[in-house]
């Protein structure tokens, strides 16, 4: 297993690794544990019904990073599949990129999601260099505004009725951050 980052917050083992199999199980119980919650934000999750709906999209998400398009990576904490981060709509011409991510409700509030956006951050300037990051945020979802701003994104720009998300339309707001 590649591991791309590893780090401790509040005595949590985080380990940031390339998506395998052998972690869907996990990702789907996380998933399942917070579809509730998960399915206000991610338009994706009413297609996760099943472990091998997951194994689905890791072998997708492997397939992606072959081709440089998308950098998907799961989060493991104590060992265990607890939420993914991305980096997405990778374009080399513009050196661009954008930002996903999820975590189980379970482990919020420790820093993780926060420090591991930080660390892709500091790949995708420094190892792609990438000129401008794109984090996109269903304009209620405060927790991930308070990461993008915690993080030094500055808000662009809030789209009007953007999203649909669970059959209604959303404000987006769009956080950008350039290198330092």
């Amino acid at each position: 297993m590649y591991t791309f980052e590893e780090f401790t917050l509040k005595n949590l083992n985080v380990q940031l690794v390339l998506p395998h199999e052998n972690q869907a199980e996990d990702l789907y119980n996380a998933i399942e544990h917070d579809r509730t919650e998960l399915s206000k934000w991610m338009p994706w999750v009413h297609l996760t019904n099943s472990v091998d709906d997951e194994i689905k999209f890791i072998n997708y998400a492997r397939m992606r990073i072959a081709e440089y398009k998308l950098l998907e990576l799961t989060i493991l904490v104590n060992n265990h599949a607890k939420g993914m981060v991305d980096i997405h709509n990778i374009d080399s011409i513009n050196r661009t990129a954008e930002f996903g991510y999820w975590l189980s409700s379970d482990v919020q509030g420790n820093g993780i999601i926060t420090e591991s956006v930080k660390k892709m951050a500091s790949f995708v300037f420094n190892t792609l260099e990438t000129h401008k990051l794109i984090l996109q945020a269903d304009a209620s979802n405060f927790k991930s505004i308070a990461i993008a701003k915690a993080l030094g994104f500055q808000h662009e720009a809030t789209l009007k009725q953007q999203i649909v998300c669970n059959k209604s339309f959303r404000d987006l707001s769009i956080f950008v951050k350039f290198p330092n």
